[in-house]
C-alpha cells in the first residue's frame, strides 16, 4: 500500500487592492481537501457591482473541485452585477482550456 503525500497547504486571502478592488489571492494546490477555504475566500472577496480580481497565480495544483468553485463565483458574480477577472497559473488555465471554459471567465495575463 502506498502512502498517500502530504498536499502543498493552501493560502486564500481576501483583501483589497491599492485601488480598492476586492482581490482574491490563493496559492497551493485545490482540491477536495482544500476547496473549502478558495470557497470562503470567493465568499469573502465577492461584492455586488463590484470588479473582483481572483489571483490563482500560486496555485500549484487545481482540479475539478477548484472549477466548480470558480463556476459558482461566476454564477453569483453575473446574477449580482459583478465583475469576476481571474489571474491563473499554467494549470489553472489549462482545466479552464480542457474544460471549453477558458472564454467564460475574465482571464488577466
Amino acid at each position: 500500500m502506498s502512502a498517500l503525500r502530504t498536499p502543498i497547504p493552501i493560502t486564500a486571502t481576501s483583501t483589497m487592492a491599492a485601488d480598492s478592488t476586492p482581490l482574491c489571492t490563493v496559492a497551493g494546490e485545490i482540491d477536495i481537501r482544500s476547496v473549502d477555504a478558495l470557497r470562503t475566500a470567493l465568499a469573502g472577496t465577492l461584492r455586488e457591482g463590484a470588479t473582483v480580481i481572483v489571483d490563482l497565480s500560486g496555485v500549484t495544483f487545481f482540479g475539478t473541485p477548484g472549477l466548480r468553485a470558480l463556476i459558482d463565483a461566476r454564477v453569483w458574480a453575473a446574477q449580482h452585477d459583478c465583475t469576476l477577472w481571474i489571474v491563473g497559473s499554467p494549470c489553472v488555465k489549462r482545466l479552464l482550456e480542457v474544460m471549453d471554459l477558458a472564454d467564460d471567465f475574465g482571464i488577466l495575463h
